[in-house]
């Protein structure tokens, strides 16, 4: 029978197995609204386009120098 450290080691090594994959995924784009005139309304009243990311890992993850364009040759659009 395995004594109880190494059944210990065992369970969190395995814990660390599966959760890294979570941990290190980058940010998903979850919803979008581009051209949107007269759908949703911000608070200041104005249709802006927007974007919402979800973060399914769990630490932060630090957005700069990550841009957002229709532009390839002009990323920081």
């Amino acid at each position: 029978m395995p004594s109880i450290r190494l059944t210990a080691a065992i369970l969190l090594s395995a814990f660390a197995l599966i959760s890294a994959p979570v941990m290190a995924q980058p940010p998903l784009i979850n919803e979008f609204m581009a051209s949107n005139a007269t759908t949703i309304a911000d608070d200041d009243g104005d249709y802006s386009d927007w974007i919402e990311l979800y973060n399914p890992g769990l630490a932060d993850y630090e957005l700069k120098d990550h841009y957002l364009s229709d532009d390839s040759d002009d990323p920081l659009r």
